[in-house]
């Protein structure tokens, strides 16, 4: 396979159409690497390597900037990635499971023995403490 597949660009569409609806928010909690990132997946032709990549660089820059989930990729991954085992995740998730999103656990969020610190982050959506997972 040449190109990343129907799914997956599938889901850097829709990672970029949620990015578009949101764009004042996204900003204002990004802040100043939002504006270079968003310009490169303006500039540049859908589907392309560097497009790909420009998308996936605003997913982080959103989850570095505390959004759950950042702009919703599932698999963040560059060109023939995809045949390694994903690592283990320690973080948290919605709290009733309204949706598949995941905030990974920085090392100081979490407390002794990889257990889950006193303040898990809240869930924006329901205003809730999200839900510990470790796996």
């Amino acid at each position: 396979m040449s190109g990343p597949g129907r799914r997956q660009r599938q889901e850097y569409q829709e990672a970029v159409a949620y990015a578009c609806a949101e764009f004042a928010d996204l900003e204002a909690e990004v802040g100043a690497g939002w504006a270079p990132a968003i310009e490169t997946v303006r500039a540049g032709e859908p589907g392309s390597a560097q497009w790909y990549e420009a998308v996936r660089h605003l997913h982080r820059l959103a989850e570095e900037a505390g959004i759950p989930g950042g702009l919703g990729l599932t698999g963040v991954m560059g060109a023939h990635d995809w045949l390694q085992a994903p690592p283990p995740v320690t973080g948290w998730v919605c709290p009733n499971g309204a949706c598949e999103r995941v905030q990974r656990a920085e090392r100081g969020q979490l407390g002794q023995n990889g257990q889950a610190g006193q303040t898990a982050p809240e869930c924006r959506l329901l205003a809730r403490p999200m839900r510990h997972v470790a796996g």
